[in-house]
């Protein structure tokens, strides 16, 4: 594992910024944008155990309960391992009911199965609605050896799209490549479960951060190797590795009743504050709309014509780096505009200066942006931009 406090991905993602010289900041925009993203964060009262409130997402026990004795530990860190390893490619070609999507009837909040609640699901919240899903069915997909070698009928019946679609989940060959090469590490070198990789870590570090962990997750698993080469140079991006570490430290993130008591059970030595954004296609969409980003004449053509992409070429490399510069951006601001107002956390934020880590940083930022981005969406309204297109299996 590298021996270092930094993120690769802060350093190459400016450098990339810079050498592309597509995507631009909007100095003059984005104070006022940061001041916005700060009052709509307080207002709602969003902080790490938002994470918790996602109606679809697996709950492991409290940090006040936290065993790794208990199945619910395991339990919940597969889940979230399985979920980050196929986190890519959502975006659709067709449109409206057409789109791949998955429909599951929805446990209710008193966990009994409630019919009259069944739904349809896309983007994102397709695939953790399969997987949900599958779970339900007593199939057990979220245990690696399990989805390391069950048959592809298996796995293209968990990935079943609603009646009515005309397209299936993308890149299925690819997911099936990772669930075989992630499961089969698992069980070979960890006894067969993602808590156990964690625990491993924990003990050879007992101040594990979660830097740590994102670094050692693509040293020992290449899907999670989101590593673009440009003009000769490595550039760093790491969106599932990143988003896998953050999901976890959102998911065991103690309650305000107990965070000025016990630190974080997985991330005792914090580091969540040395984590980026996770540069995928939809927050910056909504950079863009804030006016943070500007794009060019050239490339709004580009995007509103549909035009695919290339992994790796000049203008997808600077949307990603220009969105990762610009988070940072954000949360500096957001930093100094906490400072000044001599506020050390915001309405529902009990804990977070209890020195774990900053009050603010870019991951819940980008936890945020994504989240508005959904319901801009979810609520029918158009963000002014298309967003890019580029099929591949890094986001």
């Amino acid at each position: 594992m590298p021996k270092t406090t930094v993120n690769p991905v802060i350093e190459s993602s400016l450098w990339a910024y810079k050498a592309t010289d597509v995507v631009k900041l909007d100095e003059d925009s984005l104070n006022e944008a940061a001041k916005y993203i700060h009052a709509m964060m307080l207002a709602e009262g969003y902080n790490p155990r938002t994470w918790r409130t996602h109606a679809l997402h697996m709950l492991p026990p409290e940090a006040d309960e936290f065993s790794w004795d208990d199945p619910r530990t395991t339990a919940s860190l597969d889940w979230i391992f399985l979920i980050s390893s196929l986190n890519f490619s959502f975006w659709s070609e067709k449109c409206g009911s057409e789109r791949y999507a998955v429909q599951w009837r929805e446990p209710s909040s008193s966990g009994e199965k409630d019919g009259e609640r069944e739904q349809v699901f896309t983007g994102y919240c397709s695939l953790v609605a399969a997987i949900n899903r599958a779970l339900e069915e007593d199939i057990p997909f979220s245990d690696p050896e399990f989805y390391s070698t069950c048959p592809d009928e298996t796995i293209a019946h968990i990935f079943r799209p609603a009646s009515g679609c005309a397209e299936t989940i993308s890149l299925m060959q690819e997911r099936i490549a990772i669930m075989r090469e992630n499961g089969e590490i698992l069980v070979k070198n960890y006894g067969g479960s993602f808590a156990n990789f964690i625990r491993e870590l924990q003990q050879e570090k007992p101040k594990l951060t979660a830097l740590d962990v994102v670094l050692k997750v693509i040293e020992v698993f290449p899907s999670f190797r989101d590593i673009t080469t440009y003009e000769d140079r490595e550039v760093y991006f790491l969106k599932r590795a990143q988003i896998l570490v953050a999901e976890t430290w959102a998911a065991f993130f103690p309650a305000p009743s107990t965070s000025n008591q016990i630190p974080h059970p997985i991330f005792p030595g914090g580091g969540i504050h040395q984590l980026t954004m996770f540069a995928d296609y939809r927050v910056p969409q909504i950079l863009h709309h804030l006016k943070i980003l500007t794009y060019p004449p050239s490339l709004l053509a580009l995007l509103e014509s549909g035009h695919d992409f290339e992994h790796g070429s000049k203008e997808e490399v600077s949307i990603r780096a220009a969105s990762i510069v610009a988070v940072e951006r954000v949360r500096d601001e957001i930093l100094i505009l906490r400072h000044q107002s001599k506020e050390t956390a915001g309405a529902g934020t009990v804990g977070w200066d209890r020195g774990l880590d900053v009050p603010i940083c870019s991951v819940l930022i980008d936890f945020y942006l994504w989240d508005a981005a959904k319901r801009i969406e979810d609520a029918g309204e158009a963000i002014v931009v298309p967003a890019h297109r580029t099929r591949s299996i890094w986001y």
